[in-house]
């Protein structure tokens, strides 16, 4: 199954607290492998895994009040070229299948 350098940008909720107090625009981003039948599929599962990763860190950070949805806010997301990374870069990002939770 080919395997995809997915990227995707998020908030962390430091950053979503100051952006809406101070109008910035300040943004991380992730990265992992996504094992997909295609490039479609995978920006489709990366999608899921981005919602999913971004609850799951402001749950731990105890945020109090609704937790943005990654959906909702329109992060950039997409695939790509792994070519443009260093081996060291890529080495440590974690794989995730399609259909699977990101480990």
């Amino acid at each position: 199954m080919p395997r995809f350098l997915y990227r995707f940008g998020y908030e962390t909720p430091r950053q979503w607290k100051a952006n809406e107090e101070h109008e910035w625009d300040d943004e991380s981003s992730g990265a992992l492998w996504i094992e997909a039948d295609d490039e479609e599929s995978a920006i489709e599962w990366g999608a899921e895994i981005s919602e999913a990763s971004v609850r799951r860190l402001f749950e731990s950070s105890g945020w109090e009040g609704d937790i943005p949805s990654w959906k909702g806010a329109r992060f950039a997301h997409w695939i790509d070229n792994p070519l443009n990374f260093s081996a060291n870069d890529l080495a440590g990002l974690p794989v995730v299948r399609y259909g699977e939770n990101a480990k």
